[in-house]
């Protein structure tokens, strides 16, 4: 998964931390999430919808100036 500057810089400051993320997908648990693998999370009352199919997907965030 590939999260350009601007997007990163959103979910970080107006949603929550990426530790944060990290521990909400790890409590998700693995594998495919059903719903067209969309998942709720919600953090401090700011809910977005992230196309989360397996916890690992923290590990695979990458910066992109795209």
């Amino acid at each position: 998964m590939r999260l350009n500057v601007k997007t990163l810089s959103f979910l970080k400051g107006r949603l929550m931390t990426l530790e944060l993320l990290r521990d909400k997908i790890e409590r998700l648990g693995s594998g495919n999430i059903k719903g067209e693998n969309q998942r709720r999370i919600s953090c401090s009352g700011v809910t977005y919808f992230s196309l989360i199919r397996h916890k690992s997907v923290y590990n695979s965030l990458e910066y992109s100036e795209e």
